[in-house]
């Protein structure tokens, strides 16, 4: 009957070297996507970073090279994501200073200087001496800066836009109403005109039919006086 005893140890002892299996293989695939990174094959050098996290999700060097591959390839957002999961993580101040810089530039690629400003601040915290990120926190300051007064320049051409419009249509509508009016103004004048032609002719009328009346009524006096006046003879 094998001892129970034994049974263990050899469980033990494979579990062992399954775990220094895998803890070599993680180790192989961040050296190898080291060596890919140097050569600037970032996706490439990024596949391998990620195998070793699927060995070892929390493999420090592989999550921490993953977001600097993610980072070098434009990947900024993700990039930034990784670094803020790392900070979390119970780390020397060296590592944690490092996560804070790189966070730093990745927020200044995406335009959040904001952020940014605060990663290099926290980065400065833990190591003051760090010339390269005061630097890019100097440098985050100016483009916050410059962000900022192109934005207002933005906003307050905006606001001149809008006026310039209002004024337009202001006078667009002042110009219709005073068009309106003249045409009413022409329409009334033109209307009077009318009336007073009308009113004029039929006047006219009236005072042809008075004429033609009283030229028939001479007429027939005058034929009344030549009956009266004839002769006998």
């Amino acid at each position: 009957m094998i001892n129970k005893k034994y049974i263990l140890i050899s469980i033990y002892f494979l579990c062992i070297l399954k775990v220094n299996a895998q803890d070599q293989n993680k180790v192989d695939l961040i050296k190898k996507g080291n060596l890919l990174y140097k050569d600037s094959a970032f996706i490439e050098a990024a596949n391998l970073y990620q195998k070793s996290l699927d060995i070892d999700g929390g493999y420090f060097k592989g999550a921490f090279n993953l977001a600097n591959a993610k980072y070098k390839q434009g990947k900024y957002e993700e990039s930034s994501n990784l670094f803020n999961q790392l900070k979390s993580k119970k780390l020397n101040n060296q590592d944690l200073s490092r996560i804070y810089h790189n966070l730093g530039n990745s927020k200044f690629m995406e335009n959040k200087f904001e952020e940014a400003i605060e990663a290099y601040k926290e980065s400065l915290r833990i190591n003051p001496n760090d010339n390269e990120t005061r630097y890019n926190l100097a440098l985050s300051k100016k483009m916050l800066k410059d962000q900022k007064d192109q934005k207002d320049q933005k906003d307050q051409k905006n606001q001149k836009d809008q006026k310039d419009q209002k004024d337009q249509k202001d006078q667009k509508n002042q110009k219709d109403q005073k068009d309106q009016k003249d045409q009413k103004n022409q329409k009334d004048q033109k209307d009077q005109k009318d009336q007073k032609n009308l009113k004029q002719k039929n006047n006219e009328k009236i005072l042809d039919a008075i004429n033609e009346e009283e030229k028939e009524t001479l007429k027939k006096i005058k034929k009344i006086n030549i009956k009266n006046n004839k002769k006998d003879w």
